[in-house]
């Protein structure tokens, strides 16, 4: 892992099968949810100190072409 001041501001993945990704919407607030992703160990660990940062996180969300394998 390189040294904080170094990490990335952001991290993509791509979610490959149907499942692997859950929107649960509540009153008191929402959850996303992903599952069975395999991020290499250099992504895992950006993706961990972005989400563990004290700063506002933002998520985006993009539809490609590609048809998830089932």
């Amino acid at each position: 892992m390189p040294p904080l001041e170094d990490v990335p501001d952001e991290c993509e993945f791509t979610v490959e099968k149907a499942d692997q990704a859950q929107l649960q919407t509540r009153t008191n607030g929402d959850t996303l949810i992903f599952s069975g992703l395999e991020l290499g160990q250099e992504k895992a660990a950006i993706l961990a100190w972005l989400v563990n940062s004290p700063n506002k996180l933002e998520v985006k969300v993009e539809v490609t072409d590609v048809v998830l394998d089932q």
